[in-house]
């Protein structure tokens, strides 16, 4: 969720093109929200987003939809319904 309200990380994530990822991790902390940047930094988690083809989560139409994966447990994955219009 932090990431999805982030204007920094929306931007970054919009962007992308097809089949592309933004990889967030201890290695970009520094454009990390504070309220997050310790947990990321001292547990050295390391996540992806992209923007999925489906998802079985419904949204609102018009959203466009963000999945954040784990990178060290794949099948864990969250999302996001993003509106395209607030970056």
């Amino acid at each position: 969720m932090e990431i999805s309200i982030s204007n920094y990380w929306r931007k970054k994530i919009f962007r992308l093109n097809k089949d592309s990822k933004v990889y967030i991790s201890k290695e970009n902390a520094n454009f990390l929200p504070e309220y997050i940047k310790e947990d990321v930094i001292n547990n050295d988690l390391k996540f992806s987003v992209g923007i999925p083809e489906s998802c079985e989560e419904q949204y609102d139409d018009g959203l466009i939809i963000f999945e954040f994966v784990t990178e060290e447990y794949p099948d864990i994955k969250s999302y996001s319904g993003n509106n395209p219009d607030v970056q």
